[in-house]
């Protein structure tokens, strides 16, 4: 049995049961299909259509890093990228629940309506006694119509 995608992959990469092919030349990849998305991105799209544009030449880029070593390289012009450090969720109480788990995570949210990922991540929202708020919670109550969540994500300075 395959533990995660690393060794779904691995194992994909000797056995070869799903190959995702380039239809316009004989590049295939064993990877997630994303590999061959970034693959027609870099060979087979024309600079105008590619999704990262330099802002003083007519060159478009498939990866936001190549546009940046070619701001830097060709126009002298560092860029920096900003390190992302935690997302915020705002939460917006919609109906009331009926189960008791559900319920005790409704208080919860009506005491802290802003939840930062990272504490999240730490176990630090407890809504009962060695229950924890998770993501995957915010999203099982968001779906379910008890919550909304707006979300802004930090950078580090």
């Amino acid at each position: 049995m395959v533990n995660n995608s690393t060794d779904y992959y691995r194992q994909n990469k000797k056995l070869k049961r799903v190959i995702h092919k380039c239809r316009h030349c004989d590049y295939f990849t064993t990877g997630p299909k994303i590999s061959l998305q970034h693959h027609i991105d870099a060979k087979h799209t024309k600079d105008c259509d590619k999704p990262f544009q330099c802002q003083h030449c007519e060159r478009g880029f498939a990866q936001k890093a190549t546009l940046i070593n070619h701001m830097n390289k060709i126009h002298n012009i560092p860029i920096t990228i900003e390190k992302k450090i935690g997302t915020l969720y705002f939460i917006e109480l919609k109906k009331q629940p009926t189960s008791k788990k559900t319920k005790a995570r409704y208080d919860f949210y009506k005491r802290y309506p802003i939840i930062l990922s990272n504490k999240m991540k730490n176990n630090h929202y407890e809504y009962l006694d060695d229950n924890f708020i998770k993501t995957r919670i915010l999203n099982y109550d968001k779906r379910n119509g008890y919550i909304d969540i707006k979300t802004k994500v930090i950078y580090d300075k």
